[in-house]
């Protein structure tokens, strides 16, 4: 199998640009909108292809990626494999298309999850920064965990030391207190982990008037997020918001797909600032009449043992200390990025062969389902 995951930024967006050709066959309304972001930090944009649907449109497919920067490079590729596979499936009579590649082009570019900020975007998308502020405190009880002080002597060392901190907290019980404190995001360390900023990000924004105008353009909106990391090394998790009200074993039948959870504690983990939340609360309130499902695909990349746990958490913070500067030689500053990408973009070819047919069995049952496909 020939790779579809690009190399750098660049070629990623080369590639999506270059399928307007492509879709313009079927689609011959279709445009790309281009967003430039970071002025001063060379040619980086969020670009939106919009497809009109050639008849009445019913239904509006939506696809994104790259809101976490690196995750963008396997989202890209499945980006491509949609519009090879998937899109010549649909009525470009009935549906229009609005796919975006790259909404962190920063992240993706420089390989991090988070913008130029240090803003991870997921945790960005609240209804209202007015509203009570949101608590932090597990975080803070455990930031000599996540933003440990000093310099990095070596790759080893620094591994061995974090699996005993959490394999002292496993034996106390407090694993699940750990993950929920991390991944629900943070609002008071700007140079911490899974911050979420104090004020809608610029990539944020452009989202939000997406959604409005996706929201209220058809009857029937459809979108599939794309994310890698979490989960079973090798196996996609369809993530549902915890807002739909479809229980995850109900959609796991619908769309004859095996592994769909919500984002819950209970399934996934809960978030704060969550992207599809911010839509499924946005369309209550400024366009309760249109139909939506807005799902994420979430690609498995070291996996859900304990050992690929504490392998997670150690790239994310040895990655986050290389960016503040703790690291002490460019050897070790090597090792880190190599082990960060793959905790986010698995070299391995028979990994990215999984994400395909995972990612096109889902999208197949996501689309009958939904009645965008016979």
């Amino acid at each position: 199998m020939t790779s579809l995951i690009p190399q750098s930024y660049e070629a990623s967006r080369e590639r999506f640009r270059s399928s307007l050709g492509r879709i313009a066959v079927r689609w011959p309304s279709s445009r790309i909108e281009t967003h430039m972001l970071h002025a001063g930090e060379g040619d980086l944009s969020i670009d939106v292809l919009h497809a009109p649907a050639t008849q009445q449109a019913q239904h509006i497919l939506l696809v994104t990626t790259g809101e976490h920067g690196i995750e963008g490079f396997v989202g890209s590729a499945i980006m491509e494999l949609a519009i090879r596979e998937v899109l010549p499936t649909l009525d470009p009579g009935a549906t229009s298309l609005c796919l975006v590649h790259a909404i962190n082009p920063w992240g993706m570019k420089h390989e991090q999850r988070t913008n130029a900020a240090n803003v991870d975007l997921n945790r960005n998308f609240v209804m209202s920064w007015d509203a009570a502020p949101r608590s932090s405190d597990g975080y803070r009880s455990l930031r000599h965990i996540f933003q440990p002080k000093g310099p990095m002597p070596s790759v080893r060392w620094n591994r061995l030391l974090l699996a005993s901190q959490l394999m002292r907290l496993a034996l106390m019980g407090k694993s699940g207190m750990l993950r929920q404190a991390l991944l629900a995001g943070q609002y008071d360390e700007p140079a911490g982990l899974y911050y979420g900023g104090t004020d809608w990000q610029p990539e944020t924004q452009v989202m939000r008037h997406l959604v409005d105008d996706c929201l209220k353009a058809v009857p029937h909106l459809v979108h599939v997020d794309l994310h890698t990391g979490y989960g079973p090394r090798g196996r996609m998790s369809v993530v549902n918001s915890g807002l739909d009200p479809v229980p995850s074993t109900q959609w796991a039948k619908r769309i004859d797909y095996p592994n769909v959870v919500i984002a819950t504690s209970q399934e996934f983990y809960r978030i704060e600032g969550d992207m599809i939340d911010y839509m499924y609360r946005t369309r209550e309130v400024t366009a309760p009449a249109t139909a939506m499902y807005a799902t994420c695909f979430e690609f498995g990349c070291l996996g859900d043992s304990l050992l690929a746990q504490i392998d997670s958490l150690w790239c994310a913070v040895a990655s986050n200390r290389l960016r503040q500067q703790y690291v002490v030689s460019e050897a070790i500053a090597d090792e880190v990025r190599r082990l960060w990408r793959e905790a986010y973009c698995p070299s391995e070819p028979s990994w990215e062969e999984h994400a395909h047919s995972n990612a096109l069995r889902a999208f197949r049952g996501i689309l009958h389902d939904q009645g965008l496909t016979a």
